[in-house]
């Protein structure tokens, strides 16, 4: 289906559920949606409607169509009477037309962005000068329609200066800016200079509890929704049910801030809220439309690892996340034992990160070595048969909860805290940061709860 299709099947879904369920027409007044996010005739059709609602009457297909400037009114009926025929029309809750609103928002701000891309390309050919091609992004941002979204401004926020400098360097012939997946949270992406780059392999290790499935699934989750980068999460431990759980949790905390639906309840479904259902069916519709695929790979052998990953790269996706290393299977099938058997199955992964030039970030036990030090940060070394691990991975970032190692959770000093240490960094610095466990929703978030608007603002100036 192409972009246009797209859009117009949302236009017709939009003006069927309000047709269908017409106390939802309030409601849509208060979205302001712009007559220019809609085709014409669509258009015509909203203004009579919203005509209804603003003369006390109830729109009918007779009544709408009476409104619209057109000969035929028969047909202009008939119309309105299929868009009210579409099965997903009929089911209408307020999160579901919420969520269409914001798709045709998202569709015009990208069309609008596309259309400022290449003036911008022309401008800078023509020399136009930096200033006045910030000046021109900065219009359309501050005049964006997304204002209840959140995660989209992020995304036009955080991409505007490294898109600037992309089509400076496309203009002028200089060479392409690599492109990196960030992680999502700005101080670990800054140690890691930006992000993941391709044809590389990172190891994520802790101890078990100690964050690498948690790690893994926020920065999966970062990357293709903040900046709609294609992402695989490969799962070998962790169910698919539990990590649908843990996903939607984690997607509904980031579109309704402090008012997300926490995990805990989605394992009583019976005790949900019909408020917290709304939540859950926007924040699953925005799991399906973003470029994130949930893989479940248990029992996977390196080679069969392999086909997946070669499948899903030709879809477009190019940062694997894999939890986790040590239970990937021999190519005979085995589970490995032997230092030579774990030897293999990291050196499959860093071959195939480097043959399919993709990102590839693996999660990985470590030791107990860590519990009879003062320190209890693990280092490359307490990874459990590390030795071709350490060689093979580009970098190396260790997880640690204190808490985990506290006395009672009384006697803790750093509750909800989780270290991050980069150990081994080939292209970056090595160093540690801290970062806050939200535990209600799974999610990670930087310690001074500076918000990632806050951080892309700060970013553009």
């Amino acid at each position: 289906m192409g972009k246009n299709d797209k859009k117009v099947l949302y236009e017709k879904l939009l003006i069927g559920m309000v047709m269908n369920n017409p106390s939802l027409v309030p409601k849509l007044a208060e979205q302001n949606l712009n007559r220019k996010l809609l085709t014409h005739h669509h258009a015509v059709l909203l203004d009579a409607i919203l005509d209804c609602y603003i003369n006390g009457q109830t729109p009918t297909p007779v009544l709408v169509a009476s409104k619209v400037p057109s000969k035929d009114k028969q047909k202009v009926h008939q119309y309105i009477e299929s868009l009210m025929a579409i099965p997903d029309t009929k089911s209408v809750t307020l999160g579901n037309l919420e969520y269409c609103v914001n798709v045709l928002k998202q569709m015009y701000e990208m069309h609008a962005m596309r259309s400022l891309a290449e003036q911008t390309l022309s401008a800078v050919e023509k020399d136009g000068g930096v200033e006045a091609i910030k000046a021109k992004w900065m219009d359309l941002l501050l005049s964006s329609t997304a204002n209840d979204e959140q995660v989209r401004r992020v995304r036009l926020r955080k991409g505007l200066g490294q898109l600037i400098v992309q089509l400076h360097k496309r203009a002028t012939g200089e060479e392409k800016q690599e492109l990196v997946t960030p992680t999502g949270m700005y101080e670990l992406d800054e140690l890691l200079n930006g992000g993941f780059r391709k044809g590389t392999l990172t190891y994520v290790a802790g101890r078990p509890g100690n964050g690498k499935s948690t790690m893994l699934l926020n920065m999966a989750l970062n990357a293709s929704l903040l900046y709609d980068i294609p992402t695989a999460v490969f799962t070998l431990e962790m169910p698919m049910e539990e990590l649908l759980i843990v996903m939607l949790s984690m997607i509904s905390e980031k579109l309704y801030p402090n008012e997300g639906v926490p995990s805990m309840r989605l394992e009583r479904p019976e005790l949900i809220t019909n408020e917290e259902w709304v939540k859950l069916v926007r924040a699953f519709q925005t799991l399906k439309h973003i470029p994130l695929y949930l893989v479940d790979c248990d029992g996977a052998n390196i080679s069969q690892l392999s086909l997946l990953a070669t499948e899903y790269r030709n879809l477009g996706v190019d940062s694997f996340y894999v939890d986790y290393w040590q239970l990937i299977r021999t190519p005979r099938g085995l589970m490995p034992e032997k230092e030579a058997e774990f030897a293999e199955t990291s050196e499959g992964l860093r071959r195939l990160a480097k043959s399919l030039d993709a990102k590839f970030i693996v999660g990985a036990q470590v030791n107990r070595n860590n519990d009879n030090r003062d320190n209890k940060i693990p280092t490359m070394r307490d990874i459990r048969n590390s030795g071709k691990a350490e060689q093979d991975a580009h970098r190396i970032i260790t997880l640690h909860f204190p808490e985990n190692y506290a006395p009672s959770p009384q006697e803790c000093e750093r509750p909800n805290e989780l270290d991050v240490a980069i150990v081994k960094n080939r292209r970056g610095r090595t160093g540690k940061i801290v970062l806050y466990f939200n535990k209600e929703y799974g999610l990670l978030e930087n310690m001074n709860k500076k918000t990632y608007v806050e951080m892309a603002e700060s970013e553009v100036a």
